[in-house]
């Protein structure tokens, strides 16, 4: 099962929706939606980024990311945007 999603999740496509960018994880980077202390090194937990939108995330404070069980990814900017991005019918 653990092999089954980690492939789930290397080739899943999420937007880093901030910039419209659409990256495959296994191209970017995958980041803990919820801080790796703070949540598990799962499928559930983990969203591809681009390297720059990744280490915004992390090097600005207030933007926040929710992955949803269905792969749809929330950004939320420091401002209060948010865009949605809802995986392809796969």
């Amino acid at each position: 099962r653990e092999l089954l999603d980690w492939l789930a999740v290397r080739h899943r496509v999420t937007t880093p929706a901030q910039l419209g960018d659409r990256v495959r994880p296994r191209n970017g980077d995958l980041d803990h939606v919820h801080r790796w202390s703070d949540g598990p090194t799962a499928a559930a937990n983990l969203a591809g980024l681009c390297t720059t939108d990744h280490r915004g995330k992390h090097r600005a404070p207030g933007w926040t990311h929710d992955l949803q069980p269905d792969d749809t990814l929330t950004v939320t900017t420091p401002s209060g945007l948010t865009a949605i991005t809802e995986p392809p019918p796969y």
